[in-house]
Order: structure tokens, then sequence, then C-alpha cells
């Protein structure tokens, strides 16, 4: 059988869409076992900072799991909170949920549909994060 360039080129492209199914099916499993089979640990902001043109803000955290370190981050929309607010988590502690098998697959929990995504109730002591949150 000879293999075309025309052939060649299908066989690509049937490969990249096949390995972005794999990726994306991959992600949604990890996502769903985090959501349904987490541990809580805690975690510190250790930065705040604004990234990119569509004004996120990212809160880079550490959090320490069976003894080691693990460094993250979230972002959150500047139409949710703004950087001036933001600027208060620098070195406040946080939730962190994590995966067991895989710690480094872990999320920090900081607002309250953060929470809802885990089925957690938001803690009153985090109580004043809610009028940094903009309406």
């Amino acid at each position: 059988m000879v293999l075309t360039s025309k052939i060649k080129t299908r066989i690509f492209y049937a490969s990249v869409a096949v390995g972005f199914l794999l990726f994306i099916g991959f992600c949604l499993t990890v996502r769903n076992q985090l959501e349904q089979n987490h541990l809580i640990s805690y975690g510190s902001v250790y930065e705040v900072r604004r990234t990119g043109r569509a004004n996120l803000i990212r809160l880079a955290y550490e959090c320490q799991i069976d003894n080691k370190t693990y460094k993250s981050d979230i972002e959150y929309s500047g139409t949710v909170i703004s950087l001036e607010d933001s600027k208060v988590f620098e070195g406040k502690s946080f939730p962190v949920v994590y995966y067991p098998k895989f710690p480094h697959l872990n999320t920090m929990l900081v607002l309250p549909k953060d929470f809802e995504q885990f089925n957690i109730p938001f803690p009153d002591s985090l109580k004043w994060v809610l009028p940094l949150i903009k309406k």
C-alpha cells in the first residue's frame, strides 16, 4: 500500500484529533477524581499579581502535603475581585483540596464558589472575604 502525502496528512490530523480528545478525557477524569476523592490541607498565598491582558488575578500559593511542599496558583477574573482588594490575600492561609494519589493535583479554596464546587460549606473564618467580591 502506497501512502500518498494526502493520506499521510489525514492520518496526522486524525492522530492529533484523537490525542486532543484523549487529553481532554484525561483532564476531565482527573478533575472528577479530585472533586469526588479529595482530602483537605492548608496553604498560604505568597504572591498576588495581575497577569495577562484579560485582567486575571493570580494567587500563587504553597502547601504542605505529606511533608512535601507543593507550589501552585489559582486565577480569578478581575471582574470577580480587584487587584487592590486581592492584595490582602498575601500571607493568608486557605484550605487546599488535593487528590491523595497525586498531591500535586491541588487547588486552593478562596471564594464561596470554590467551596461549592467541592460540596464543602464556606467556613465562618473566611467571611472577611465576602465584602471583597464584586457583585
